[in-house]
């Protein structure tokens, strides 16, 4: 992933998580800052609302300092340089949950092969990434759960999780068997699952490039 990409992924998650946590009182970084704090001299009381409003002084002063009777409202980051060439899933997985704010939507699949498809969604781009190893002969064995944890499966024999059937399917034949694929989930939860896909089958991730277009 180009530097442009990686600092606005970067920025974009430190803005949502600090702007988030910093002014709650029992979120786990100002507990984190409570704890680390109690073991200097004189601070073994420190609670959470008092870090909180450190930080708020602290930023008050500062805007104080420079003129502003109130802090402005923070510029939106600039919109990364998507390049022409597209995005592999490692750059996508990158980006993390940001994907959920992308002002971009997959429009050109390309397989490692060389050969693409178009897609529109990122639901039609795990479709076509789960078709092209089915084609191949090279899917995981079913059940594939495609992420740590949960109770969820993302390809089944059947349209079913652990507990309860699958909301959202889409299914396609491979090989006589039909198999079934979980849609029911967001942008950044379709690379995870398909970066490990990939792994799985024992193929790079950077061999699949998505070109993007505006929504």
């Amino acid at each position: 992933m180009s530097g442009g990409l990686e600092r606005y992924a970067v920025k974009s998650r430190l803005s949502a998580i600090l702007g988030e946590q910093l002014v709650k009182a029992d979120s786990d970084i100002v507990r984190a800052i409570c704890s680390a704090l109690r073991s200097r001299l004189g601070l073994s009381g420190a609670q959470g609302p008092d870090i909180v409003a450190y930080f708020e002084e602290l930023f008050a002063s500062r805007s104080a300092a420079a003129g502003v009777t109130s802090l402005p409202p923070a510029p939106p980051l600039p919109a990364p340089q998507v390049p022409e060439d597209g995005m592999t899933l490692d750059d996508l997985l990158a980006l993390g949950d940001g994907l959920k704010g992308y002002e971009y939507h997959p429009d050109v699949l390309v397989f490692p092969d060389g050969t693409q498809t178009p897609v529109r969604m990122w639901v039609d781009l795990a479709f076509a990434v789960v078709k092209w190893f089915g084609d191949h002969n090279r899917l995981p064995a079913l059940p594939f759960r495609g992420l740590p944890g949960g109770h969820r499966w993302f390809l089944n024999a059947t349209p079913t999780h652990e507990r309860g059937e699958f909301r959202r399917v889409r299914c396609l034949n491979v090989g006589g068997q039909v198999v079934y694929m979980d849609k029911n989930r967001s942008a950044p939860s379709f690379v995870k699952v398909l970066h490990t896909l990939c792994r799985e089958a024992g193929e790079a991730p950077s061999g699949f490039v998505v070109r993007l277009r505006k929504k």
